[in-house]
């Protein structure tokens, strides 16, 4: 609630007392607690990381930035503020997913904020060391590699980041819907995804059938935009935990993590500092810190 919440003013107070505080603002608990994770392995700790959601930002200071009123717009709206007050040498960080902007090719200007290298933190497990790891711990008996299994996925899960590109680029804020009933999974082999279906249904649901071609040629355009990229940079992070937890699913051995945000929750506690470490984001991070 708004009453449990620190007022901005109280923020702002906060480095006015003490410049020299090293703090971290993320958008939500999951972040919060792999970041506290990674900057206690590195030696970080007097960085206290906070979650947005423990600050009250007015909808109208986020919205006057030209920013959404979400968690990200909030992170970043704070980070404008304390950097307009401050400069760029007060030592702290507002960390986002990166969302579309890497592939819009929009910049953030605040020194204080910092994106992911990837679309989301959930990318940084989108490779063969964490997916090796989930494998072996949760689902065993899955019966493919980490290698097989990234292949399986990441053309559907290219398919379904372009149709939520293609809402954003069209601004037509449509509702999503579940992916997993256009989907067919066969354990251990392979995924065969009705995009066209899944489009129907999509477009349909929110009464945008009529503008399908409309919609169709948004994604071809930005298909060949993201070729070539990096996946990580064309792949949403939920979109991923859902189809690996669609995965397991289909496991009798497994069928109890069907839910993407246990997924989630499972690849970031086997995450390794060192890793993490290697990251351009997370050396940022570290820069930051160590400058105090």
């Amino acid at each position: 609630m708004t009453e449990d919440k620190r007022p901005l003013d109280e923020i702002i107070a906060r480095y006015e007392l003490n410049p020299s505080l090293c703090d971290v603002y993320v958008e939500g608990g999951t972040d919060r607690g792999i970041l506290e994770a990674f900057l206690e392995d590195c030696g970080a700790v007097d960085v206290i990381v906070y979650d947005i959601e423990t600050i009250n930002i007015p909808a109208s200071t986020v919205r006057g930035l030209g920013l959404e009123n979400n968690n990200r717009g909030r992170v970043i709206a704070l980070s404008r503020i304390l950097y307009e007050k401050f400069g760029a040498k007060l030592p702290v960080s507002g960390i986002v997913d990166a969302d579309f902007d890497i592939i819009l090719g929009i910049k953030e200007n605040c020194p204080l904020v910092l994106m992911t290298d990837y679309t989301s933190m959930e990318m940084y497990f989108f490779n063969s060391k964490a997916l090796k790891k989930f494998i072996r711990s949760v689902c065993p008996s899955l019966g493919m590699t980490a290698d097989a299994l990234l292949q399986a996925i990441t053309l559907p899960l290219k398919q379904l980041f372009l149709a939520r590109l293609a809402n954003r680029v069209l601004q037509w804020r449509m509702k999503s819907v579940p992916a997993e009933r256009s989907c067919k999974v066969k354990p251990g082999k392979e995924i065969s995804f009705d995009f066209n279906g899944y489009l129907k249904k999509y477009l349909s649901k929110n009464s945008r059938i009529c503008d399908q071609t409309e919609f169709l040629k948004v994604i071809a355009r930005w298909e060949k935009k993201c070729a070539g990229l990096d996946p990580r940079c064309c792949i949403h992070g939920h979109d991923f935990v859902e189809m690996v937890a669609l995965f397991c699913s289909k496991l009798k051995a497994a069928s109890e993590v069907k839910s993407g945000d246990l997924v989630s929750g499972m690849l970031r506690c086997g995450a390794v500092p060192s890793d993490l470490r290697a990251e351009p984001m997370f050396q940022l991070l570290l820069n930051q810190c160590a400058a105090v």
